[in-house]
């Protein structure tokens, strides 16, 4: 509901199950003011947190709900409705109890590498694989090759001309003045021009796939 609020305002919130109802004859739900429908869903997360504890930044819990990562969406509700007061103390719980901790540079690309950084609160899983890179205009089974629609290269070798090349004129002067930045070195890779692709860096940030 925060996400549907955030797009479309006001949402139809539905706060109760209909059991034993004609399906066909189910009653209109109007729209619900923003503010009830986000104090609902702060209260569902205090609800939540009581049942929850910290992972204490354990990377391999990274993909499951805990404390830190009720705390985290509650300090990102509060920021919505501008209560910065409240955004304080509960990202200020999640920063100094939660077990988190700042990726180093020397291992900056471990952040996507999936269950594998401190830094990371939460994580939705997704796996590439021969089921779900397939050919990008195959949608059978409702599996669209999503990973292959936008990386291409020697890492991931997928044929198609998408892909996150960035000009070697282009934005890495901006984003990177100073080349022997460790993130520079960490997230892109030369490549040279091909298959209609002028030469240019190669974003890193989904070399693990």
């Amino acid at each position: 509901y925060f996400y549907i609020t955030r797009v479309w305002g006001d949402p139809v919130y539905v706060s109760q199950t209909y059991n034993d109802i004609d399906y066909g004859n189910i009653p209109p739900v109007p729209r619900s003011p923003e503010a009830a429908v986000l104090d609902s869903c702060l209260r569902d997360l205090r609800t939540a947190s009581s049942y929850l504890s910290y992972a204490n930044g354990d990377p391999s819990k990274s993909t499951r709900a805990n404390k830190g990562t009720v705390y985290s969406l509650m300090a990102h509700i509060f920021a919505w409705q501008h209560k910065y007061d409240s955004v304080h103390v509960y990202a200020t719980k999640v920063i100094n109890e939660g077990g988190y901790s700042l990726e180093p540079a020397a291992t900056y690309s471990d952040i996507w590498a999936g269950q594998k950084s401190a830094e990371s609160i939460f994580e939705i899983p997704m796996i590439a694989n021969d089921q779900s890179i397939i050919s990008e205009t195959d949608v059978t089974g409702g599996k669209p090759g999503f990973f292959g629609v936008f990386l291409k290269g020697d890492i991931i070798n997928r044929a198609g001309n998408n892909c996150w090349i960035v000009p070697t004129n282009g934005m890495t002067g901006v984003l990177f003045s100073d080349q022997n930045d460790l993130r520079f070195q960490t997230l892109l890779q030369p490549v040279a021009a091909s298959s209609g692709d002028e030469a240019g860096y190669m974003f890193l940030k989904y070399s693990n796939v």
